[in-house]
């Protein structure tokens, strides 16, 4: 059997929750990637917190086991995750299987923390700098001999 036709539709970014329930995931958390602790999956159980996090209590509760099963990875990962997590200043974790999701820093303050994560990004730009200058070239050079693409 093939997969039904269903229409679908553009994320609506101002007003997501017209199309649906979001997990909300702060912009500045992006560029913690570039620590050498931090992941994009890490980031995914950030935001799994963020979802969790219950503002009655005012932390999110869920055991390693459940984070697990949101996530598709081992209890040990999520272990990993919340001690990187907690490292980078995401989370403060005051008891057991308490997380409290914490705001993340501007760019400008994060680097300044993490001096290392500047040096990836940088690496990181560099390179995509670099590869985009390759591209152009090239196609520079195919339109000098008249390919087309």
């Amino acid at each position: 059997m093939g997969q039904q036709k269903r229409t679908r539709f553009p994320v609506n970014k101002t007003n997501p929750g017209k199309v649906g329930t979001f997990i909300a995931l702060p912009s500045d958390a992006r560029h913690y990637v570039y620590h050498p602790k931090m992941s994009p999956a890490k980031l995914y159980t950030y935001a799994i917190l963020i979802d969790l996090f219950n503002e009655n209590k005012g932390y999110a509760f869920p055991s390693q086991e459940s984070l697990a099963f949101y996530i598709n990875v081992s209890p040990s990962t999520i272990g990993t995750h919340i001690k990187d997590l907690k490292e980078v200043g995401l989370l403060f974790n005051p008891q057991r299987n308490q997380y409290i999701p914490l705001q993340p820093l501007s760019q400008e303050d994060f680097f300044e923390d993490f001096p290392e994560a500047k040096r990836a990004y940088i690496e990181r730009m560099e390179l995509r700098d670099s590869r985009q200058r390759g591209a152009t070239k090239r196609l520079q050079e195919y339109q000098e001999k008249g390919i087309t693409l």
